[in-house]
């Protein structure tokens, strides 16, 4: 078996790890899933961390040559800012040519996980959806994971399912199972 079949197993056994209904994943089979490779905006976060080391660098050098280390200091506060927006880029450039479809919320389950070293509770949605005349199943990205108690989970599900099960996603176009649960709008 090849290190990414190897990686994508585990993953598979991670997420899937004591729940009842089991993780859809957006990637294809074998191949691991990875987030912020999509667009250019990967290339933000290399370029802000390497400016990040160029301006502790250049602040050094300015301080060890006796000059105001103050341009150095703003760059590495820019480089910095600009690492640490790339996911909100990467994630906007990404979802803006994803379309809002109705589902409806055919099984929903909330457990108890472990995260690193505490324990959290967490909901996952079993969601079915149509796109180009065929049903899509699909265990949508609820945007807030990690409750402190259940009932908050629940709470949480309660939120953007309907009493009836419906649901608003937003999907992937290049790939029918790459989908988040769209927030119900309160007016």
């Amino acid at each position: 078996m090849s290190a990414s079949g190897k990686l994508r197993g585990w993953q598979d056994s991670a997420l899937n790890e004591g729940w009842r209904i089991p993780f859809i994943s957006h990637a294809g089979p074998g191949r691991p899933m990875t987030f912020g490779l999509e667009t250019w905006a990967r290339y933000v976060v290399f370029a802000g961390v390497g400016g990040f080391l160029f301006g502790l660098g250049y602040t050094i050098y300015l301080k060890e040559h006796g000059q105001s280390p103050a341009a150095g200091l703003v760059a590495t506060g820019v480089a910095f800012a600009l690492a640490a927006s790339s996911n909100s880029l990467r994630a906007y450039l990404l979802r803006k040519t994803w379309r809002e479809v109705p589902a409806r919320c055919v099984d929903r389950e909330v457990r108890r996980v472990r995260r690193h070293h505490d324990f959290t509770w967490d909901a996952r949605l079993l969601c079915e959806y149509e796109d180009a005349g065929a049903i899509v199943r699909c265990t949508p990205f609820l945007t807030q994971t990690g409750f402190a108690t259940e009932g908050a989970a629940w709470a949480r599900v309660s939120a953007v399912v309907a009493n009836d099960g419906s649901l608003r996603l937003l999907v992937n176009p290049a790939n029918p199972l790459h989908v988040e649960v769209l927030e119900r709008r309160k007016y």
